[in-house]
């Protein structure tokens, strides 16, 4: 195993860590998923300390990489995300709340909220207020929402709820009424999923966890009435599915199952032999993911993504440590263990991995301890081609390609590009790129061209005619047009031959002058009426006169 780290230097820093062993047997050739960690937060500087006596430092991810936790700062406590760079706010002691942890079976333990974080980025909690009570809240963008508080219908709740991409939180309550049971809400009421006053006789202790996906499935363990068992099932508030049960095969159950959004459980469980596990299933027969006849002793509770991914925390056989796994094999599927190094020190403890530790890229949030006494929160990204260029970014995630290039910026980097100069990636389909296909619209693989004018054939109008075309543009090819450089289909008289076939007009005198054409007929009609006109009236002047002249003689 070769390992290569460069420090962040000061501040937030990357911490660029290359997990790359490479097991050659015979031509096979095999190696371990690379990860590319980033350092969410440490104790060193804002933070004091992300667990407190008998609680669990547990983290969670969302799609974009960023990560919920709480902590201990100077003077008070908080839930707080990052993604690598300076972290937000999420709540804290100077606001209304007053503690995000609850008194635990004996004092100074306490059980301290695990905070869940969704897509959007809206973070839910349990928490104690200043005035009194406790509640499940949700913060997005500094507003909160009151999920579910003691002064309502409930009297307390689990500490660990869970959300998902809608928002909708799952949680754990104790009505005042006495039941307990698995509800649902967002801020406007509350859904039960399962309760006590059915067929259910209680469903975990204080920190057990349900998990909820966006299709509303929430997953819970619960113990059934009568000494029926416990098991592992999946409701939306309807009749559960029984996702797995203590009457066939499993003897315990862990305490945080995890859904993926096909509706697909991953838990722990111990079974009947003793064999302890991480088993997923959806109602029918369960599936084994890994147990304890494999170099594993024993198992944390598991997450799974929608690609059917698996992370969980490992114990290992004899003195080798403990770690975060996504499969069976100790080394190909490690993504850290104790003894490997890790910001400048080395891991000598994991402070908890959980049902939403992974996310639909593949990147995992976990906390450590380390030698030189700091504890850290920490974002596994995979890179599988070992590049240093996480797959979450890398536009060559199968082929090492540090540099990225990406000659037609179509995204697929130049190294695994099938057509590296075509942005559409031979949009025909016919095996040719479209920068060098001489039909890239219509599909060709042979690219023939009879006539050699770079046109193949079956886009090819003029196809075996000429090698020019149709120069003129009117769908008849040069070599066939009567009327080259002109339209073809034009006939304004509608005699049937094209225009450009037609023998022009006779020319006309003095066109476009006082004698064009319809010009002299009119004139032939107007001047002899004017002319009419004025023999008319001088006659009529003379005849007036003499008539006059005649009175006075």
């Amino acid at each position: 195993m070769t390992m290569r780290l460069s420090g962040p230097g000061a501040g937030y820093g990357r911490l660029w860590v290359l997990i790359c062993l490479t097991i050659l047997a015979g031509a096979d050739r095999a190696h371990a998923m690379g990860y590319i960690v980033t350092r969410i937060a440490d104790n060193s500087e804002k933070f004091t300390t992300f667990v407190e006596p008998g609680g669990v430092a547990g983290v969670t991810i969302n799609e974009a990489g960023t990560v919920a936790f709480y902590a201990r700062v100077t003077g008070g406590a908080g839930i707080f995300s990052g993604s690598g760079g300076p972290t937000t706010t999420i709540a804290g002691t100077s606001g209304p709340y007053n503690r995000f942890t609850r008194d635990g079976f004996m004092i100074p333990l306490v059980d301290q909220t695990i905070p869940a974080i969704n897509d959007a980025g809206r973070v839910t909690f349990f928490a104690q207020l200043d005035g009194g009570g406790t509640g499940i809240f949700s913060v997005l963008g500094g507003a909160t929402a009151t999920i579910a508080q003691s002064s309502g219908p409930f009297s307390s709740f689990s500490v660990n709820p869970s959300i998902n991409g809608g928002g909708t939180v799952a949680f754990i309550g104790i009505l005042d009424s006495s039941p307990q049971g698995v509800f649902t809400g967002s801020g406007g009421g509350t859904t039960t999923i399962a309760d006590t006053s059915g067929s259910f006789q209680s469903f975990g202790a204080n920190a057990t966890i349900p998990a909820i996906n966006d299709a509303g499935q929430t997953a819970f363990i619960a113990t059934q009435d009568g000494g029926a068992g416990s098991g592992i099932f999946r409701s939306t508030g309807g009749l559960p599915t029984t996702i797995a049960h203590s009457t066939a095969q499993f003897q315990f159950f862990g305490s945080a199952p995890s859904i993926n959004n096909s509706g697909v459980v991953a838990f722990s469980a111990t079974l009947d032999n003793a064999t302890i596990g991480i088993f997923t299933g959806s109602g029918g027969p369960t599936a084994t993911y890994v147990d304890s006849t494999g170099g594993f002793q024993s198992f944390g509770s598991p997450a799974i993504n929608d690609a059917g991914t698996v992370a969980f925390l490992g114990v290992l056989d004899g003195a080798n440590g403990v770690g975060i796994f996504t499969g069976p094999n100790t080394i190909l599927h490690k993504v850290i263990k104790t003894g490997d190094a890790l910001d400048d020190s080395t891991v000598t403890g994991i402070l908890s991995f959980l049902r939403i530790g992974i996310n639909e890229h593949g990147q995992i949030a976990f906390a450590v301890v380390l030698m030189d006494g700091r504890q850290g929160i920490f974002r596994a990204d995979p890179d599988f081609d070992n590049d240093d260029v996480a797959d979450v970014i890398d536009n060559c995630p199968d082929m090492d390609n540090p540099g990225q290039e990406d000659a037609d910026g179509d995204g697929i980097g130049d190294d695994c590009d099938a057509c590296p100069n075509d942005p559409d990636n031979d949009a025909d389909g016919d095996g040719v790129c479209g920068d060098v296909d001489n039909c890239p619209a219509v599909a060709n693989a042979n690219q023939a061209d009879g006539d050699g004018d770079g046109l193949g054939d079956a886009c090819d109008i003029c196809n075996g005619n000429d090698a020019t075309g149709d120069t003129d543009g009117d769908g008849v090819c040069d070599a066939v047009d009567e009327c080259p450089g002109a339209d073809d289909a034009l006939d304004a008289n509608g005699n049937g031959t094209p225009d450009c076939l037609e023998a022009p007009p006779a020319p006309q005198d003095n066109p476009g002058g006082c004698c064009a054409p319809g010009v002299f007929p009119m004139v032939g009609l107007i001047v002899p009426l004017l002319l009419t006109g004025w023999k008319l009236r001088y006659r009529s002047r003379h005849h007036r006169g003499r008539r006059i002249n005649g009175d006075s003689d």
